[in-house]
């Protein structure tokens, strides 16, 4: 006897995400019709919201590398821009007040030790409160998530000048120096620089 599509889909969903979440996060995939893609590794986010045009569907996409803290975490943000967009359309701000209250409200059944590590609760209300635009810009909220990790990674922030890493598509760069609120970092494979985020996930290396 084959499986409900409902049950299927939840099956799955349960691989990325916190078991008792799925029964809070999947009726709102239902309701919205949301497309959800796992993405490949993007370096410079961890998900994003695409609005139906023509005959699409809402469309969600998130990064496959994130554990299933971090992966939730994306998810219900994508899903918060999503509620704007029904409501505002373009008319509101990418992460204004409309996003932050939305954002709040679909956290507030998420926050408890069933979906979340209690030692991770903490930092996860006060990137609420502080109303951060994403996990990459708040560094104490990466740092957390880091620990439930099974990478090796690092965050290119707390690595000395001078160092060489990798990133996940094998590219090999050596971080030079701070510019602002970036690092700027040197490519050896197309000999170019690059800016990076504190809060980027980095790979050491000693090959060149």
């Amino acid at each position: 006897m084959q499986k409900n599509p409902d049950h299927r889909y939840k099956e799955i969903l349960s691989k990325y995400i916190p078991h008792h979440a799925v029964e809070f996060v999947y009726p709102m995939i239902k309701k919205y019709k949301i497309t959800l893609t796992i993405s490949k590794n993007r370096q410079t986010k961890q998900g994003d919201y695409r609005p139906p045009v023509l005959h699409t569907t809402h469309r969600i996409s998130v990064n496959n590398n994130l554990n299933r803290f971090a992966f939730l975490l994306t998810l219900i943000h994508e899903i918060a821009h999503l509620e704007v967009w029904q409501k505002h359309g373009s008319k509101a701000r990418p992460h204004g007040r409309e996003w932050q209250e939305s954002f709040h409200k679909l956290m507030i059944p998420l926050m408890n030790e069933n979906c979340f590590p209690k030692e991770l609760l903490p930092s996860i209300k006060n990137h609420l409160n502080k109303g951060y635009a994403s996990t990459l810009s708040d560094i104490g909220l990466t740092r957390a998530l880091m620990a439930y990790d099974e990478s090796d990674a690092v965050l290119i922030e707390d690595i000395p000048d001078s160092t060489i890493f990798t990133l996940h598509d094998g590219r090999a760069f050596r971080k030079k120096s701070r510019l602002k609120k970036r690092y700027l970092c040197y490519c050896f494979n197309d000999k170019k620089d690059y800016l990076f985020s504190p809060a980027a996930r980095v790979n050491l290396s000693t090959e060149k």
